[in-house]
């Protein structure tokens, strides 16, 4: 009787297995690995998928007296699987080896597709990984934010500027996030690209809603994630690269045998870029400008699941506006030659931020981030140069923001399958505007909540809470709720969410020198705080090796302050007392394809059609100048051996002109297309890249100014880039 008990009980048993899976050779976590879990003798059965980190929790399999099987395969890699006679009370450590697959003719290493093809990897939105962003022919730099363009959902208003728009909504509705940390304005100079180098990013994630992982945001509209990837678990690597614009350098390793580092550093020369394209008048003048920044990770594993990892970021760059023979200074004496620079800005920009994640109980995982980001610009000019008494005197303007995170977040498997999320912020951002007196802060404490749970015959509903307290305003409450379907490759999902935000931007969207995109924001004074209602209907799927996903939305948004000015001279940057009531309608279709293969022919592209119609006060609706209404963007790419060449076509409806340019008649400039080429050799250690933007010459506008000592009826257009050239040779060793 006491047998027939034991027996019983172990065939009762609930087991919890978990691990985490990495490459064998680099050692790096896998993403996407389904991983299976079933008792010996066949009689229970769970599944999973591995997470960012690589780790997996598998609940509730009944383990027979036999004990249990795991098994782990990954597109790519070799399918690992081991019998256990008794369930593993440690975390799995699995390593994947990687095996090459014959495909067309052609070896495909990485087993043709990738797990988590870009722009239709994930269910709430798109993917841009570091390949996808070295497919794409550059334009003076490799850049992250210009490759997230191919993203149906994001627009940029122009060549100048790699900042994207998300549906319709402006950056200051989208925050950009470093590894779960706010970086403001994360872009150099007018927005050519960002401050993110693709040798540091293991993904950006481009998230346009507020259903699924875009709760955890509190936005308008979702948000743009970007990951860093870890350094070298195998051995110490350095890489060296110089190219026409500027030149970088990166070095990572190991830290014994569970820890590791990266380090990119990176520094631009591109006044003397500008300068010679000046010389072979391919531009109009130079531009005196440089950067530099330096980015680093540190990396712990603690055992298990546990680990701790903590990133930084450190950017600045200066803009010489004029020298003193340009601006007609006088009396500088001797202290000044004419050649130098008396009037300058300089832009600062950083990001620390610590992530932990552990065991909570005996099917969850906890993940704590802690961090602070800010922005700053100082403008320096000398007093002489704009009539001044004391010409030495200096005169300093400073404008910039900080925010300060926490943020605790458990992660469950429950019964059948389910995922619960539960999560808990506190943050505090302070903005300064010393020029205009302005200063500002909010602090804020919310909580989420979300499941993910499979209903049976291929359904499965996700929902979530918010709730947010801002300081000084009204409590608010946000969500969402999906239905989903799944027939075999093949998925359809439909989705309701409300989101909230107490910040709003003090740009003028509208004003006719409105070319810069570096935005300051500001808390709302008062209630009802900006808010955004949406409903999505997508599909997506697998037909070939080609993976399609098709979205349409429907977006309102309600109490907005804008700061859209009524006449030519508005300035980009306006006080609150400026803001104007204002709603906004948002309507679209978004498709995106990707075919994309580690050899032969690979190919992404997204469409969207979108229709954006903003209402503001005393002002009537109108359409905001930096929406277009079609977009395709094409990316054809084709590796053999060791030679790879691309192209980006980008055909583009024309922008409109601002509300309050005179000539009424005249609603939009000229149609935007353009076509850059690209190529890259690798031969052993070493790389060469090369690319051409702009190869047809065309001269896409993308806005408006009145001419210098002109009346307001006397306009021109600002063209785009024409025939850019890129180089860069990178050494690995």
């Amino acid at each position: 009787m006491t047998a027939s008990v034991a027996v019983a009980a172990v065939l009762l048993q609930q087991v919890v297995v978990t691990g985490v899976v990495r490459d064998s050779v680099a050692l790096t976590p896998l993403e996407y690995a389904h991983v299976t879990v079933a008792s010996a003798d066949g009689g229970s059965m769970a599944t999973g998928v591995t997470d960012r980190y690589g780790a997996f929790v598998i609940p509730e399999v009944a383990a027979s007296h036999e004990g249990v099987r795991v098994a782990i395969t990954l597109a790519g890699y070799a399918p690992w699987e081991r019998a256990f006679a008794a369930p593993p009370e440690d975390p799995l450590v699995v390593l994947l080896a990687v095996v090459a697959v014959e495909l067309e003719g052609l070896e495909v290493a990485g087993g043709g597709a990738r797990p988590g093809d870009p722009l239709s990897g994930i269910r709430d939105g798109y993917v841009v990984d570091g390949k996808m962003v070295h497919a794409v022919p550059a334009v003076v730099e490799a850049d992250v934010l210009r490759a997230a363009e191919l993203s149906p959902a994001a627009s940029s208003p122009s060549d100048f500027t790699s900042v994207p728009y998300l549906r319709g909504v402006p950056g200051y509705g989208t925050p950009m996030t470093l590894d779960g940390v706010r970086v403001f304005n994360p872009f150099r100079l007018a927005g050519l690209f960002s401050s993110l180098p693709p040798e540091f990013v293991d993904k950006l994630e481009v998230i346009p809603g507020s259903a699924g992982e875009g709760i955890g945001a509190g936005s308008l509209s979702g948000v743009m994630s970007a990951s860093t990837r870890e350094g070298s678990r195998e051995r110490r690597r350095m890489t060296a690269a110089v190219g026409v614009a500027s030149a970088n350098a990166t070095v990572e390793g190991p830290l014994g045998r569970n820890s590791s580092y990266l380090a990119i550093g990176r520094h631009s020369y591109l006044d003397l870029y500008t300068r010679a394209l000046e010389k072979l008048e391919w531009v109009n003048s130079d531009t005196p400008y440089h950067f530099q920044d330096l980015h680093g990770k540190l990396t712990a594993d603690l055992g298990g699941l546990e680990r701790l990892s903590v990133t930084a970021y450190l950017g600045s760059e200066s803009y010489i506006h004029g020298t003193a023979s340009e601006l007609g200074c006088s009396g500088l004496g001797e202290w000044y030659d004419e050649d130098d620079p008396v009037s300058k800005s300089d832009w600062g920009h950083g990001a620390l931020s610590a992530q932990y994640r552990g065991r909570v109980g005996p099917t969850g995982v906890v993940d704590a981030t802690l961090g602070h980001s800010w922005f700053r610009v100082e403008n320096h000019s000398l007093d002489g140069c704009w009539g001044g008494d004391a010409p030495f005197d200096t005169t300093w303007v400073g404008w910039g923001m900080r925010e300060t995170l926490a943020e605790v977040r458990g992660t469950w498997r429950i019964r059948r399958g389910a995922t619960v999320v539960a999560a808990a912020q506190a943050s505090g951002f302070e903005m300064d505007h010393h020029s205009r007196d302005l200063d500002g802060g909010l602090a804020r404490i919310a909580a989420y909540w979300s499941v993910d749970a499979p209903l049976g015959a291929g359904f499965a509903f996700r929902g979530g809470l918010r709730a947010d307290r801002f300081g000084g305003l009204q409590s608010t409450a946000s969500g969402y709720a999906e239905l989903g379907y799944a027939l075999g490759d093949w998925s359809a999902r439909a989705s309701a969410a409300m989101s909230r935000q107490a910040l709003a931007s003090l740009r003028d969207e509208e004003a006719s020198d409105a070319v810069l995109p570096f935005d300051l924001l500001f808390p709302v004074p008062e209630s009802p705080v900006p808010s955004n209602a949406e409903l999505v209907v997508g599909l997506s799927g697998v037909l070939g090796g080609l993976r399609v996903r098709i979205d349409g939305y429907m977006r309102d948004l309600d109490h907005l302050r804008l700061a859209a000015s009524s006449h030519s001279a508005g300035l980009v940057f306006r006080s609150p007392e400026d803001w104007r009531a204002a709603s906004a309608e948002m309507r679209g279709v978004e498709a995106s394809w990707s075919w994309v293969r580690s050899r032969g022919l690979s190919v992404v592209g997204g469409y969207r059609w979108a229709r954006v119609d903003y209402d503001v006060e005393s002002l009537g609706s109108y359409v905001p100048r930096f929406h277009r209404d079609h977009e395709l963007e094409l990316v054809p790419s084709l590796r053999r051996g060791a030679h790879t060449w691309s192209a980006r076509v980008s055909i583009r409806s024309g922008l409109r002109y601002p509300i309050h340019f005179p000539e009424s008649d005249r609603t939009r400039l000229e149609m935007y297309h353009r076509v850059d080429v690209g190529w890259a050799h690798t031969v052993g250690s070493w790389t060469v890249r090369a690319a051409v933007a702009n190869v047809l010459l065309n001269h896409n506008a993308f806005g408006v100014l009145p001419d210098e000592g002109e009346p307001a009826s006397r306009w021109y257009r600002r063209h785009g880039l024409a025939l850019i050239p890129f180089l860069k040779a990178e050494l690995r060793w």
